[in-house]
């Protein structure tokens, strides 16, 4: 049996967190010089993230950034938003092939598996 090439990776609030300030560098940084974005200095936001606590949260985040886009995801089953996210498919790409549940729709997929496993079993000779 070959190892599968998909992945099954929960992105916790905690992490997402955690890499907030160098993903944000990444995006707003260019050869040391910072661009603009919607608050104003992306190199004020990036020294404020970058300041966060580590018992800090997706709030936080949201407060000093103005919006909750940098932290979570939309969940693929019941399409809200999902700070802890079960992320399963190929890792993430530009043109990646994933789906994303929030803990509540995983939580169901798991316990719809098990179910329908089980009558399967049940209805083999």
């Amino acid at each position: 049996m070959t190892a599968p090439t998909w992945l099954v990776h929960l992105a916790s609030e905690r992490a997402q967190v955690a890499k907030v300030a160098e993903r944000w560098k990444a995006q707003y940084c260019s050869q040391g010089q910072w661009a603009r974005c919607s608050t104003g200095s992306s190199g004020e936001v990036h020294q404020r993230l970058s300041a966060l606590s580590a018992d800090a949260t997706a709030q936080d985040v949201a407060e000093i950034i103005g919006n909750d886009s940098w932290i979570g995801e939309h969940c693929d089953g019941c399409r809200g938003h999902a700070v802890d996210s079960w992320q399963i498919g190929e890792a993430p790409d530009y043109e990646s092939h994933r789906v994303v549940l929030c803990s509540a729709c995983m939580d169901l997929l798991v316990k719809t598996y098990k179910v329908e496993r089980m009558r399967l079993k049940r209805a083999m000779p």
